[in-house]
């Protein structure tokens, strides 16, 4: 990830973590509305995903402290028994990688 891209990340990311309930009105939803993921939930559903651009993603947002390990963890123990292979993989990755 060039410093651009990782900067602009954290910049989206900031904003996010600064209002909890972001709505967003564009013009790709309309005529809808649009609704952001709490920053932990959106984390959590991109380690699922388990793609190494999440990993950055995530690993940016830890150390920016913009979204806390404990409750990272808090939340996956929350996830859908669906996916209980890809939840322990992260689990175990955010105990290696953010701990």
């Amino acid at each position: 990830m060039r410093r651009e891209e990782l900067e602009h990340l954290l910049r989206s990311a900031s904003t996010i973590a600064e209002r909890r309930d972001v709505l967003v009105l564009g013009s790709n939803t309309q005529p809808g509305r649009g609704l952001c993921l709490e920053p932990h939930d959106l984390v959590i559903a991109k380690l699922i995903a388990y793609r190494e651009k999440d990993f950055e993603f995530a690993i940016a947002l830890i150390g920016a402290r913009l979204v806390d390990v404990t409750l990272l963890l808090e939340r996956l123990a929350q996830t859908s028994p669906a996916a209980p292979i890809q939840a322990e993989r992260v689990r175990v990755w955010l105990q290696r990688n953010a701990c």
